[in-house]
């Protein structure tokens, strides 16, 4: 699936970190509210039209690719 391994580049870009659990929500990847924001920046910038509503409601990240793939 493209979008997710989008979000998990730019995941790592941002954190340095490789994202490994995507059913956690956006609360629990350990982001503060910059690190949130240049995430959305990335995906934005690869072409990807999800809003912070989009990254804060989901229920998981799983749900959130969902959004992205439904978003390109």
């Amino acid at each position: 699936m493209q979008a997710r391994k989008v979000l998990e580049q730019e995941f790592h870009e941002v954190t340095g970190r490789e994202l490994t659990d995507m059913a956690v929500d956006v609360f629990g990847l350990g982001l503060d509210s910059l690190g949130i924001l240049s995430l959305l920046g990335g995906l934005r910038e690869a072409g990807y039209n999800v809003s912070l509503d989009d990254l804060l409601f989901a229920a998981s990240m799983n749900e959130f690719v969902a959004m992205m793939a439904n978003a390109e």
